[in-house]
């Protein structure tokens, strides 16, 4: 599917894993708007990549983050809650808290990586 700007093409790609579906935004630029690529170059840090799925979990929804590249291997859960007092089911699956580790921030994960930990 297309966008209304020629240039971009958008596609929402779905895949089903198990009983999740899964995703994937896809964004093709043409190669007359390629010089949007000379952006990557002023950043700091490398590309922080990553795949997001999103888990149904007791009435709650996980938003996963499955790193790669210089990040393979990190793993990522996060819920929104309205306030901290909301109650929560964990699931077996979930790990340590690590909310306000600045490690696990983007800017972060740019400048060091997972994989140098």
């Amino acid at each position: 599917m297309s966008d209304a700007n020629p240039q971009l093409t958008f596609r929402i790609v779905p895949i089903a894993v198990g009983m999740q579906c899964t995703y994937f935004a896809l964004l093709a630029i043409s190669p007359r708007y390629r010089r949007a690529e000379g952006l990557l170059a002023l950043r700091e840090g490398g590309i922080v990549e990553r795949v997001r799925h999103k888990v149904a979990y007791e009435g709650s929804c996980w938003e996963i983050d499955v790193f790669s590249g210089e990040n393979e291997g990190l793993v990522v859960a996060e819920i929104e809650l309205s306030d901290t007092q909301q109650t929560f089911k964990r699931p077996p699956w979930l790990g340590d808290e690590v909310t306000g580790d600045l490690r696990f921030y983007n800017a972060s994960l740019a400048q060091k990586p997972f994989r140098v930990w």
